[in-house]
């Protein structure tokens, strides 16, 4: 498994060593090869924790704030679909070559009724139709709707590791 350094990920998606090592610190991401803790120990990161920094930075350029964002990436839906979010992941490359596209879909994610999802649409499957039904909201309102392309966000790092 290739191992990267903060300022290898920082490089990776251009952003600063200090914004990998700020959501390393407040728990959003942990570091799968590497995880030490003290002063002048170095992290390493794999590729899939490139995909979930990448994802908190989306969450954070839709306005929510650390808090939200630390617990979006900790809750057990995300924790359990973290195989989706390994770029090389042979099953996921598979079904997008067929068409197939992931999403992490949230509904109203600052509030108490706020409902997350990770799903996969084939290429026939209106997204937002899929992604309605299976949260319920064709009759509940809802305020805020941020979804995620994270099979466009796996191809750009895949791109961007080769």
């Amino acid at each position: 498994m290739q191992s990267y350094s903060r300022k290898e990920v920082a490089k990776i998606l251009k952003i600063t060593d200090r914004t990998v090592w700020f959501y390393t610190e407040q728990g959003c991401v942990k570091p799968e090869i590497d995880n030490p803790k003290g002063k002048g120990t170095t992290r390493l990161y794999s590729a899939k924790n490139i995909m979930e920094i990448a994802v908190a930075r989306k969450l954070a350029e839709h306005g929510l704030k650390l808090e939200v964002i630390r617990q979006i990436m900790n809750m057990p839906r995300i924790l359990a679909a973290r195989d989706n979010f390994d770029p090389w992941n042979p099953t996921a490359q598979k079904a997008e070559a067929e068409g197939r596209r992931y999403f992490l879909d949230i509904f109203d994610p600052t509030t108490d009724k706020g409902r997350l999802f990770v799903y996969g649409s084939n290429p026939d499957e209106p997204t937002d139709q899929v992604s309605e039904t299976r949260a319920g909201r064709k009759e509940i309102p809802f305020e805020v709707r941020i979804v995620i392309d994270l099979t466009r966000i796996r191809e750009k790092i895949r791109t961007l590791l080769n």
